[in-house]
């Protein structure tokens, strides 16, 4: 009768899991990093797939080879290329189970399943077509018989068989789950002994040289900082943040798991001194992973993340119930019952995760373009987009049958290209779309020259414009969304600028603490310089400095003037500089930012203005990975 009702609890929480993976499966759209990966498969034979789609990435093979494949055989579309990972995501919780149980007891092992199956970093990765859900399923594979061999000494040739292809394919799926490989193999190495350890040091070997074929691609991306660097050095508080993340940013959830796990360690105190063991082994994989991450990224480059400790948070997760001894069915149906409701209660309306993740800029950007050209064609309206590779949006488009033409700015390139295009067009109305993190002085530089925003939409990572020459009812100013935090105005008695002469090289600045500024997370940093267009350029830049106490720089950046030089009919035109703040990093306490003109050569510039703004992004932009407000 138990094995019965065992079976249908577990039964119960793998159709949750698969549920809340597959809800509406189709609608989910491709990211960034998928369309990567997708674009890095267009290649005639394999030996162009190495060279050019895998050398070149931060990953071993695996996934990108199983791409390949896989479009060539069932086509490309989300449903088709997704759903393999989503179905490793399913088996990934049925694999922690069997872990847990393996380790404790029934008890733990269903806690931590049902704490899998409902919370948003699992779901979240599960639904990629990235190496995440491969390798957290051959992770937890390769645990399995490992357990099997180092702790139940099973010496049967399918148990070793089994541990050495988990182990092997999960070398090749990302370079966290082959430094936890690793590790994993080291800590088998403490508890075995004799004829057993000859065995097991003889599959490890086994492992080793199926690696071998990957071996000179890993070695090049480690010595050339592939497996990371674009990412900002961590904060102190990085767990802190991380574990938000893993609860949810739900304090409701956080606190009923934890004090359901805390009541019942209470209650039902499992005593057996020897499963002291697992609960070391867990801890010190989650520690190892997580403070050599910490601090190769703080001593050499940074590269750790919230998927980084994804292949190892389960065990923290499991040893969180593995105080529990066995429990009667009765108390754990309603515990799991507990924790899948609060759990799906926080994703679904604390983190409004099936609207976020279903709509997402590279899907609706286009959608919105369309129906704005349809809606907007008795008034001159063109597109501009802006993102790392526009193909992206042209997959969408492609998708809903109507690719507009529009100005590709990553490709095409300069603001003033830009500017003159439009002014070329004579455009009325422009449909203004960026995606991954695209700077924002482009957008704000349109504004100059489309001041009314009829329209403003955002999703994760993405935001789109409706900007127009023309005020109609609805629109308002786009000058009403810059907060003025400094402006100098530059003139002189006898003219309406200040000329920056031959021998000069720098303008005067304006300086602000930034501590005054009390920057939020949502906040952009804009600066704007403008001048008269009756002289060229030259070789100067506008500059944006922050500065510790100390005097060192924190944060620089420029942007050349004639990057953005136009001859407008105003006979003025404008340099931009926006910086988001939650990429800039920690910025240190009582910082300067200065802001001045850097003119590099015996050009003669008149600057008329310079201002310090801020501007705010929408929450949604960064509402996968952070707390919604």
């Amino acid at each position: 009768m138990h094995k019965y009702i065992d079976r249908a609890l577990i039964g119960l929480v793998l159709a949750t899991a698969a549920f809340m993976r597959f809800y509406h499966f189709g609608q989910i759209p491709f990211m960034h990093d998928e369309f990567s990966a997708i674009f890095r498969t267009q290649y005639s034979n394999i030996h162009d797939l190495i060279a050019y789609g895998v050398k070149p990435d931060s990953h071993p093979p695996g996934v990108q080879v199983f791409l390949y494949y896989w479009i060539r055989w069932f086509g490309l579309s989300e449903t088709s290329l997704k759903w393999p990972f989503a179905l490793l995501g399913v088996g990934s919780v049925w694999l922690m189970y069997r872990v847990a149980e393996s380790w404790f007891n029934k008890t733990t092992a269903l806690f931590t399943a049902a704490f899998l199956s409902v919370i948003q970093y699992t779901i979240f990765y599960s639904q990629l077509a990235r190496p995440y859900g491969p390798g957290l399923f051959f992770t937890l594979l390769s645990v399995l018989f490992w357990t099997k061999i180092v702790f139940k000494h099973d010496e049967r040739f399918s148990t070793f068989l089994w541990f050495v292809l988990a182990s092997a394919t999960n070398a090749y799926i990302h370079a966290f789950t082959l430094f936890f490989l690793l590790v994993q193999l080291a800590t088998g190495l403490i508890f075995l002994k004799g004829k057993l350890l000859w065995k097991y040091l003889a599959a490890s070997v086994t492992i080793g040289v199926l690696f071998l074929p990957n071996l000179s691609i890993f070695l090049l991306q480690l010595s050339r900082g592939d497996i990371g660097g674009w990412l900002n050095k961590p904060s102190p508080y990085f767990i802190f943040h991380y574990f938000s993340y893993v609860f949810q940013f739900s304090t409701g959830f956080a606190i009923i798991t934890l004090g359901l796990a805390l009541l019942l360690t209470i209650r039902h105190l499992n005593t057996d001194k020897q499963k002291n063991t697992f609960r070391l082994i867990a801890l010190a994989w989650f520690l190892t992973t997580y403070l050599t991450a910490y601090f190769y990224s703080i001593f050499r480059t940074p590269i750790i993340q919230i998927s980084t400790l994804y292949f190892v948070f389960p065990f923290i997760i499991m040893l969180l119930f593995s105080f529990i001894k066995e429990l009667t069915w009765q108390v754990r149906f309603t515990a799991v019952l507990i924790i899948m409701l609060t759990g799906t209660s926080a994703l679904v309306l604390g983190r409004n995760y099936y609207k976020e993740m279903y709509r997402q800029g590279f899907d609706q950007i286009p959608k919105n373009c369309i129906a704005d050209l349809k809606n907007n064609h008795k008034i001159k309206t063109v597109v501009v987009l802006q993102t790392s590779n526009t193909k992206m949006f042209d997959y969408y488009f492609k998708k809903y049958g109507i690719r507009p033409q529009y100005f590709d700015y990553e490709k095409q390139g300069k603001p003033r290209i830009l500017l003159r295009w439009l002014d070329s067009l004579k455009a009325k109305r422009v449909l203004f779309g960026c995606a991954d993190y695209a700077p924002l002085f482009v957008l704000e530089n349109l504004k100059d020259y489309f001041p009314f925003i009829e329209n403003q939409k955002a999703w994760f990572n993405a935001e789109y414009y409706v900007l127009s020459k023309i005020k109609q009812n609805h629109s308002k100013n786009a000058c009403t969304t810059r907060k003025i935090i400094a402006r100098k105005i530059f003139r002189t008695k006898k003219n309406s600028y200040f000329l920056i002469g031959k021998k000069q090289r720098y303008s005067r600045a304006i300086e602000i603490g930034i501590d005054s500024l009390s920057l939020g997370k949502y906040d952009v940093l804009n600066v704007r310089a403008t001048f008269a267009n009756n002289t060229a350029p030259g070789n100067a830049l506008l500059v944006f400095d922050i500065r510790k106490p100390n005097g060192k720089v924190a944060y620089w950046a420029a942007k050349a003037l004639g990057d953005f030089y136009f001859r407008s009919t105003t006979g003025l035109y404008s340099v931009y500089i926006s910086k988001r703040i939650n990429s800039l990093g920690k910025i240190p306490k009582h910082s300067l930012l200065k802001v001045y003109v850097w003119k590099r050569d015996s050009s003669v510039l008149w600057l008329s203005s310079m201002e310090v703004y801020l501007t705010t992004i929408n929450p949604v932009e960064i509402g996968l990975f952070d707390v919604l407000p």
